[in-house]
This record gives structure tokens, sequence and C-alpha cells, in this order.
């Protein structure tokens, strides 16, 4: 028997969520409710451990313990009722305690969950079941955070999980766009803001990052976003230090533009390492170095 490849886990996601929920509740949430919402197996009941949720979503304890917190708070998510006699443990203090939860009485969070399992049981069996689709699904690639993740610094961990749920969008909007014979997907920085309800800046590091490490090429002309290619994640093994807030495309040739029927490309390997600054060794290389500046 051969072990699963964590390397390709998902969780699926939709825009709409982000009006009710933070980026770190909707990860959590995505994550409880991709169990919980399967009837015959789990009878809409999911129990794990905080650290467990931790591993597959790339926060630390204490974020997965708050966004619980919160996600009960806003009814997303419920306990099931236990037995009074029996002693209740409270997972605030010890990571390898499980939590027993449902899906709550939110309106969206039901809607949710509701059409994640036709979503899933349609992908099963290869069958488009036939319905307009209430909400539209996207994954988001979890599986491409590695074990380095839940030591980045906190901005930087903010910044990798909203890089992966944008990522996940946009690679869902371009294979349906290819499908349909389009050969971009054109998308406002105001569209994908209230979208995520993230701001304009938010929103334009992101896809500089994006295009940074070789997920996305873009162009911008006019204020408006046209994504020629969304590329696979293959490995997301780096996080690049400076952030840009503005949006350009003069660095994009045409010459260099995939063709449409080729679908999206897979990602280079090997990231490309941030540029450091020099820094003399030797008394003499040091003097060398301020005479050049002063030059």
């Amino acid at each position: 028997m051969t072990n699963r490849n964590k390397d390709n886990d998902v969780l699926f996601m939709a825009t709409c969520m982000f009006e009710h929920l933070t980026d770190t509740e909707a990860y959590v949430f995505s994550h409880i409710a991709y169990f919980a919402c399967q009837q015959k197996i789990f009878n809409r009941t999911f129990k794990s451990t905080t650290q467990a949720i931790c591993n597959k979503t790339g926060y630390s304890p204490n974020a997965v313990r708050a966004a619980l917190d919160s996600l009960i708070e806003k009814k997303f998510l419920q306990e099931p009722e236990l037995d009074p006699k029996a002693p209740r443990q409270k997972y605030t203090y010890y990571d390898e305690i499980s939590h027993t939860l449902t899906i709550g009485e939110h309106a969206y969070a039901i809607e949710y969950a509701k059409w994640l399992e036709i979503a899933l049981k349609d992908a099963k069996t290869k069958s488009a079941g036939g319905l307009v689709r209430e909400i539209t699904f996207f994954k988001v690639y979890v599986g491409k955070f590695n074990k380095k993740t839940n030591t980045l610094k906190l901005n930087q961990s903010k910044h990798m999980h909203k890089l992966l749920i944008l990522h996940g969008y946009l690679y869902n909007q371009t294979n349906w766009n290819m499908k349909k014979f389009r050969p971009s997907l054109n998308r406002g920085v105001r569209f994908l803001a209230l979208a995520f309800q993230w701001s304009q800046n938010t929103i334009r590091r992101l896809i500089n990052s994006l295009s940074d490490l070789g997920f996305v090429k873009y162009e911008f002309k006019d204020k408006a976003v046209t994504f020629v290619a969304v590329n696979a994640i293959e490995k997301l093994t780096g996080f690049l230090n400076v952030l840009r807030e503005t949006l350009q495309s003069d660095n994009l040739s045409t010459n260099h533009i995939p063709a449409v029927t080729q679908g999206p490309l897979s990602a280079p390997d090997a990231l490309p390492r941030p540029k450091r600054s020099f820094k003399p060794s030797t008394p003499a290389e040091a003097a060398a170095f301020l005479n050049n500046l002063k030059a």
C-alpha cells in the first residue's frame, strides 16, 4: 500500500465566503467542511486534533484555536450535544485534544456544505449533475505548504496564505476560460479586492508576488489586469522579501506568452533565491567597497 501524496492536498473555497470569514477562518472552515459535508462517511461530524488542523492549513495552534472559537461564535460551526455527565476537556491548552464539530446554523455555512457535497459527489462520478450551482468552488493547494511554513513571520505567513487563495481562484478561472476558448482572463484590482475583502494594495502585492515566483503572467493597461497565463504550483519553498504595490507589464514580452492551446504550464521546480546585498569579509574589501560607493 502506497502512502498518499500530501503535496496534492487541496481545500475548496468560494469568493463569497470572504464576506463572512477572515482568511484564517476560511482555511479552517474549508478543511472541516470538507469532511463534515460527506454525510455517509462522517455523518456531518468532524473530529480532529488542533495539531492535525495546523499541519493541513499551515497555521499555528493559537491561530487555529482562535479561528475555531470565532467560527463557533459566528455559527459556522457548532459542537454536538454531549452527555452532560461526561467529563469535558477544553482544547485551549492541549493540541492533542480532538475537536468534535458539525456545520453550524449560519445560512451560508449550510449552503456551502450542501453545494460542496454535491460538487464532491459529481467529481467522484465524473458527472456535471445537471444542476446550476449557486456556489462555485476553486481549489486552494495547501499541500504546497512545506514544513517551514509555520516558521515564517506573521506578515509573511499571511501573505503566503493569501497568495495561495488568489492563485487558486485565478487558476480555476483561467482553466474555465480556456474551455470556452477565451485567450485570457481579465480581472480588475478593485473587483478582486471586493471579492476577497482585501485592500487594493494587498491585491497588487499578491499579483506581483505570483508573477515573481513564476506562477502568473499578466499585462497591465488602463487600470485593467489581463492574466495571460496562470501556471500550476509545483513547489512553494521560498518567500520574496520585497513586496511591490505597483503593477507593470513592461518586462512581459509577447514572444514568451504561451499559446492558449497549451493550457496552464508548470512552474519551475526551483524558485529564484532573493538577491542579497554585498557584505565585505575583510577590512581591505570594506575599504574598497566604500571607495566605490563614494566614486
